[in-house]
């Protein structure tokens, strides 16, 4: 590395003001590979700002946010976040060569084994059973950012006014209704997710994409659903930008998020996790020509800040549509068309889409793609499958996380394929 990447940290991690049992749980792991290196893991208050000069390889933050009600989710969140930090504290790491291959089976592995021991730990207890939690993660190690999640917790990224949403929610409303950013925002089922750490019927399927570059500035943002199922990405990229203009002051950042939560009717348990990169690789030229073009030329997918940018994009817009125009006025003028015979064009040939299952595990070979039907109608709402306890994963598990109000997930992948098949299914709550 040409200097030393040097990242600010800070985080808070509570329960509504409602009260109750706060079933979120996160972890700062300031030194991957050592064994004697401290944990910042904690269920409730508050990561004071500290700036950290990463080690050889980096450091790791966690947020779990766990379901069950009463039946300790509290309790898996603590157990993933414990054994994903065993698993990156492991002196064995400090000697892993850094290939994005084995940096992905790491977190692949580490997220595997904590969704093995909250099954185990349910399995022994009968008052746990039911428990489960979703993870998302981030690793910042050798100028990258290695990431995974299950589960709708999030992880943002921001920089020069552009927000990236890096994980996409494993959720009924996302991967089965296939809904916009706004449509599921409003969605009343929103709240229903297709994937989790503690499923006792299946293991867990993590999502380990490519890592992203690090670029000084950068701004990550990991939270729990308690914060971004009440605030929408457009308000949470003016809540950055404010946040990224003193970096020097995390802590006021997150004061500035729970606010504007609890100004949203705040209801849940919340956790947000920020890393500045306040040194780092700097940004390429070219890159910096594309965040500018996303801000102007595609401000909705890149959630550019104010109405400047809307403002840019419709003169430019107006601006081409002009020259274009004077461009065919031309050709009419000098060149009329003429009375040309058409020749008949072949029909195209019919293509159809496929995708695979599942998405698999690094190593694991890949299933035959199946063939995408289009259905006799759009899925039900889960609300309208009511009573079929056949048709879900697991009965005691289901029922032990439909009966507890404040918990919003329902932890069951095969529930949803049901739903697909227009099975049956019951509706969880938070």
């Amino acid at each position: 590395m040409d200097k030393q990447t040097k990242v600010i940290l800070a985080a808070r991690c509570g329960a509504a003001a409602r009260g109750g049992i706060n079933e979120d749980n996160c972890l700062i792991l300031s030194a991957v590979g050592k064994p004697s290196a401290k944990i910042n893991h904690f269920g409730d208050g508050d990561y004071l700002s500290e700036v950290i000069s990463l080690s050889q390889h980096g450091c790791l933050l966690v947020v779990a946010d766990g379901m069950g009600g009463m039946n300790a989710g509290e309790v898996a969140s603590k157990i993933a976040v414990d054994t994903i930090a065993h698993a990156f504290q492991d002196e064995r790491v400090s000697k892993m060569e850094l290939t994005d291959s084995n940096a992905r089976k790491l977190m692949r592995k580490a997220i595997l084994e904590a969704d093995n021991a909250i099954r185990k730990a349910a399995a022994a207890d009968k008052e746990k059973e039911g428990m489960g939690t979703t993870v998302v993660m981030l690793w910042v190690v050798n100028n990258k950012a290695y990431y995974g999640w299950c589960g709708d917790s999030r992880l943002y990224r921001y920089n020069t006014g552009v927000l990236d949403q890096l994980s996409s929610d494993h959720s009924y409303v996302v991967e089965v209704l296939h809904l916009s950013e706004e449509e599921a925002f409003t969605h009343p089922n929103n709240n229903i997710i297709t994937r989790c750490l503690g499923n006792p019927d299946e293991q867990a399927v993590p999502e380990i994409p490519q890592p992203e570059p690090l670029t000084q500035g950068d701004l990550f943002l990991l939270c729990s659903d308690g914060f971004c199922g009440i605030i929408r990405n457009s308000e949470i990229v003016d809540l950055l930008q404010e946040v990224a203009d003193k970096p020097e002051k995390l802590n006021e950042g997150l004061d500035l998020l729970w606010k504007s939560a609890e100004e949203h009717n705040w209801h849940d348990n919340m956790t947000t996790l920020l890393c500045y990169v306040k040194t780092g690789p700097e940004k390429k030229k070219e890159q910096a020509k594309s965040a500018i073009a996303a801000q102007t030329i595609d401000p909705v997918s890149s959630h550019n800040l104010g109405g400047k940018g809307k403002a840019r994009t419709i003169a430019v817009v107006l601006g081409m549509a002009l020259v274009i125009a004077a461009i065919v006025a031309g050709i009419l003028y000098f060149h009329p068309f003429k009375k040309t015979e058409l020749t008949p064009v072949e029909p195209a040939i019919d293509t159809t889409i496929i995708v695979t299952d599942s998405i698999p595990a690094i190593g694991e070979t890949v299933n035959q793609p199946t063939e995408v039907k289009k259905p006799d109608a759009e899925p039900k709402a889960p609300s309208e499958h009511v009573g079929k306890k056949d048709t879900v994963t697991n009965t005691a598990f289901q029922e032990m996380i439909n009966k507890h109000a404040g918990n919003n997930h329902q932890p069951t992948t095969k529930a949803v394929d049901s739903l697909k098949t227009g099975g049956e299914v019951k509706e969880g709550s938070k």
